[in-house]
């Protein structure tokens, strides 16, 4: 490649996939718009609704390709016509980022002899395509950027390569939450002031448990606070949660509002955020819907960069965002009592928020600023395209060992 001719790198994103979601297309928003050295193409692997919330989400002139029964797998003779097309009229592309391990899969196929980067930012379970993509990687190593040390032990686990395993931790834009003022996203929810209004987060939305989260305030609604849940419709046993309060006669109770799928445009109307349910939607969900054992930290981050107090149950993702009692508070998983108890202290310590919130907003600056973590990925990129192995890649690999790289608001790398 000449020195002087840009990297020409192919995003694919498959937003239907567990951590391809909207948090993960902020991100590459963000990236694309910060590495403007490089020439990008994204392309989305999913329906028109899929790329219409890739577009919503930042991403701009992404192609698109429809996969047969909505399964990214299925896409590789038109990913295979969609690539001959492409490197014919433009160029052939000088490395592929596969967003999502399904995608990677996808890629691994089609693109055998580009250099290729993965994105891992759930906890992946055993099954067939994670069995795939792992051969894969054996037949043809290409390095797998997990999102936290957590993500990257669950990976070893279950039998990929260490050597091909970093740890880039994912990132946001801090200032894009201020974009939608409180009043206006508060108002759309008919809520005042004195509401407490928690917002029930994850990443993906059904591993987000509404009638664990319904328990958790209704023990405080009980003792006289006022209190509203915000749900996303796909949260897990929604519907159980709504009936449940209902005969309990509190029908204002629960909203559902799907804009919570994109945390940035509603945490500035929140008082606190809840991040529970995981374990237990993978344990009773079927297999086919329980695509990851850990979920994405993004949603968290968010939170975090809007100054909202977080209370999350305790994983290994979430402790490496979350330090307790200093930026956040911890709860074992399932514990509703305790997680009541700490809302209960939120609510009524508003300093105690207020420090909360202030240093997770601190947390995110940082430590997961979307500026670190376009410098990171650049580095990785010119890695890959050297040839270099997984060990001496821009991004750690011992999952013990964080970098903290920090860069400033307005730079932009050239």
């Amino acid at each position: 490649m000449s020195p002087n001719k840009p990297i020409r790198v192919l995003h694919l994103v498959d937003p239907a996939s567990p951590g391809g979601g909207a948090c993960t297309l902020h991100l590459l928003a963000e990236v694309l718009r910060r590495l403007n050295s490089i020439e990008h193409h994204v392309l989305v692997i999913g329906n028109r609704r899929r790329a219409d919330l890739v577009r919503r989400c930042g991403v701009r002139g992404a192609g698109q390709i429809n996969p047969p029964l909505g399964v990214p797998a299925l896409a590789r003779p038109q990913l295979k016509i969609w690539r001959r097309f492409t490197e014919h009229s433009a160029g052939r592309f000088d490395l592929v980022h596969a967003w999502t391990l399904e995608s990677a899969l996808l890629a691994g196929h089609v693109f055998r002899n580009t250099p290729m980067v993965a994105t891992c930012s759930v906890g992946p379970t055993a099954g067939t395509s994670t069995s795939l993509l792992k051969a894969l990687a054996r037949k043809r190593p290409f390095p797998i950027l997990t999102s936290s040390p957590g993500v990257f032990g669950r990976c070893a686990s279950l039998g990929f390569d260490s050597e091909v395993l970093s740890v880039l931790p994912p990132a946001v834009h801090p200032q894009s939450v201020g974009m939608t003022p409180r009043a206006e996203v508060r108002r759309r929810w008919n809520v005042d002031d004195d509401t407490f209004v928690v917002g029930l987060l994850s990443d993906p939305w059904s591993w987000a448990d509404a009638l664990g989260g319904a328990d958790i305030l209704a023990r405080l609604a009980s003792a006289g606070r006022r209190m509203r849940l915000l749900v996303h419709h796909r949260a897990h046993r929604r519907v159980a949660a709504e009936k449940w309060i209902r005969s309990l006669g509190w029908s204002d109770f629960i909203d559902t509002d799907n804009n919570i799928a994109e945390p940035w445009s509603i945490v500035n109307g929140l008082d606190a955020a809840l991040f529970v349910g995981s374990d237990m939607n993978v344990n009773r969900q079927p297999p086919q819907e329980s695509a990851a054992s850990m979920p994405a930290t993004m949603p968290l981050l968010w939170a975090m960069a809007a100054e909202v107090p977080v209370i999350a149950e305790s994983n290994d993702a979430v402790r490496d965002v979350i330090e307790e009692g200093r930026n956040g508070l911890l709860v074992s998983s399932g514990d509703r009592v305790a997680a009541s108890n700490r809302l209960l202290r939120v609510h009524d310590d508003r300093s105690l928020a207020h420090r909360l919130g202030g240093a997770g907003l601190q947390t995110v600056h940082d430590r997961f600023h979307v500026s670190s973590f376009a410098v990171r990925l650049k580095d990785t990129y010119e890695h890959v395209l050297q040839g270099l192995p997984a060990h001496v890649l821009g991004v750690d690999q011992r999952p013990w060992v964080v970098r903290h790289v920090h860069q400033t608001e307005s730079w932009t790398i050239h």
